[in-house]
């Protein structure tokens, strides 16, 4: 890489990466039998705020939909980057690497586009001292080291730029906010491949026709080990996925287009846990087409990152609001009105029996599967 990256020197702690991007610092597994590790809020002081805005929208999931049961987009790829140090085994695995901006994707722009002003080089270039160090060593397979404790056998395994692509509907110009498609290129470090994931049914041909022309004219300077040359993300395999096309005949009705925002977080998520569980010589980490992904809404997906976040907001100092701290009668009330899944009854479900195993009859949180499960 030609010229030094923008973002702070490296933190003290472990060698490069004491925390997934754009942390500083980890909070071990507080041993209440959760299970999970969490980032340190402390290096960003407004990071309580939007995981409690993430988990508050996430919990309002139902039937049915409307701009306010979206999340913030700025807000998406900052919550996966922290979900990547969920657990102890999530800490000494791989990582990804989710970038923070929304890329936008011109549709069919013209011989004389200006690219540089379009997406600014700032705007793919994101990165802090830590990832770009990771970014310089040469991959060491995760076959031959699952566990990655040694800087020099490289950390982060996947990198992802989401994608945003406005849906031409003629007849509906007034929803204009929901007419956004979500999609996102991922390169991984150690199959050397590039994939455009795409879970919108409706006009692909033109979207990846878009993406060639924008990975072929955008400018940026993400490269991996001793290669000179920057990654080429045009050379990307495309693949589709149909069940969202399945879901609106199933439903007898339309689907937004904006709904891709639920389809992305469970397909990044699928990525995170596969690249993990899978070693890259039997394949690529690549998600199967199934509702439970598509919808966000299996297990380990959505209501996974809920618990994830409860717990990292709960369990952590840096939290700005104390009324998600503690269990005095205030934080349960608060609980009750602001964080409860009363939406959907299958994600009630989910949260109540998931938390009663954690903080049973007796337990001084027991108060919390009622409230978060809102039963």
């Amino acid at each position: 890489m030609a010229a030094a990256p923008p973002g702070p020197a490296a933190p003290p702690g472990p060698p490069w990466y004491p925390a997934p991007f754009p942390f500083n610092a980890l909070i071990p597994d507080p041993g209440d039998g959760s299970g999970t590790w969490k980032p340190d809020l402390s290096n960003a002081p407004d990071s309580s705020r939007r995981m409690a805005r993430v988990m508050k929208t996430l919990l309002s999931s139902g039937p049915t939909f409307n701009m306010s049961k979206y999340l913030k987009e700025t807000d998406i790829p900052f919550v996966l980057n922290a979900y990547n140090a969920r657990t102890r085994a999530s800490v000494d695995n791989v990582w990804t690497f989710i970038s923070p901006h929304m890329l936008d994707v011109p549709r069919d722009p013209p011989d004389d586009f200006d690219w540089d002003e379009y997406i600014p080089l700032h705007k793919i270039d994101t990165w802090d001292q830590n990832l770009y160090q990771d970014l310089q060593t040469n991959w060491t397979s995760t076959y031959e080291q699952p566990h990655r404790t040694n800087p020099d056998w490289g950390k982060y395994r996947i990198l992802i730029f989401i994608h945003r692509h406005m849906v031409e509907v003629e007849h509906e110009p007034e929803k204009i906010d929901r007419l956004r498609a979500y999609t996102f290129t991922m390169y991984d470090r150690e199959r050397d491949t590039v994939h455009f994931l795409d879970p919108w049914p409706y006009g692909r041909p033109e979207r990846e026709h878009d993406m060639n022309l924008f990975w072929r004219n955008v400018r940026h300077n993400w490269r991996t080990g001793d290669f000179d040359d920057p990654i080429d993300f045009s050379l990307f395999n495309r693949v589709r996925y149909e069940t969202l096309d399945n879901l609106q005949g199933y439903w007898h009705r339309a689907m937004d287009p904006c709904f891709t925002q639920f389809a992305l977080i469970g397909l990044i998520m699928a990525v995170m846990h596969t690249s993990q569980e899978v070693p890259g010589r039997f394949g690529d980490c690549l998600p199967v087409d199934r509702v439970r992904i598509m919808s966000g809404m299996g297990p380990k997906y959505i209501p996974e990152l809920i618990l994830f976040l409860l717990f990292t907001l709960r369990e952590n100092p840096a939290t700005t609001d104390p009324r998600l701290i503690g269990d005095s009668l205030a934080t349960q009330t608060f609980y009750e009105n602001n964080y409860s899944a009363r939406g959907s009854p299958y994600l009630r479900d989910l949260l109540y029996y998931r938390l009663l195993a954690i903080y049973p009859q007796g337990h001084p949180s027991s108060w919390l599967p009622g409230a978060v499960g809102f039963i």
